[in-house]
C-alpha cells in the first residue's frame, strides 16, 4: 500500500509540473509570441515575427549575464524598462527590429519573472 501511495504522489507531482509548464508555455505564446518567435518554427510564425526569436534572446542573455537569478532579473528589467544601452544584440538586429517598447502595462512583474525563469532555465 505504501508503494501505491508513493506512486500516486509521484504521478500527481509530475502531472502538476507538466500542467504548470504547459501554462507557462501558453503565457509565453500569448504574450512574447505576439512579436517573438516561440516554440516550433513555422512559415506563419516567421512571417509575423517582428522581434528576435526567444531562443536567440535566451542564448544572448546566457552568454552575457552570469548566474541564473541575474539572468532572470536582466530579462525582467529589460522587458519592463528597455534601454538601448542594455541591448545585447548587434546593430543589424536593432536595424531590423528596432527597440522593444516597455511592457509595463501589459504584463505583471510576477508573471514576467515566471516566464523569464521558464525560458532561461527550462526551455532554451
Amino acid at each position: 500500500m505504501k508503494f501505491f501511495t508513493v506512486g500516486i504522489l509521484v504521478i500527481l507531482t509530475l502531472s502538476a509540473q507538466v500542467f504548470a509548464e504547459d501554462k507557462l508555455q501558453e503565457m509565453v505564446d500569448n504574450t512574447c509570441g505576439a512579436c517573438h518567435l516561440t516554440g516550433k518554427v513555422s512559415k506563419e510564425k516567421l512571417e509575423r515575427m517582428t522581434a528576435p526569436p526567444m531562443w536567440g534572446i535566451a542564448t544572448k542573455i546566457k552568454a552575457h549575464i552570469q548566474g541564473e537569478q541575474e539572468q532572470i532579473d536582466f530579462m525582467v528589467d529589460f522587458v519592463l524598462n528597455p534601454d538601448p544601452k542594455k541591448m545585447l544584440f548587434p546593430q543589424e538586429t536593432i536595424a531590423r527590429f528596432g527597440y522593444m517598447p516597455s511592457q509595463k502595462d501589459t504584463i505583471s512583474k510576477d508573471d514576467l519573472q515566471a516566464i523569464a525563469k521558464y525560458l532561461l532555465t527550462k526551455h532554451y
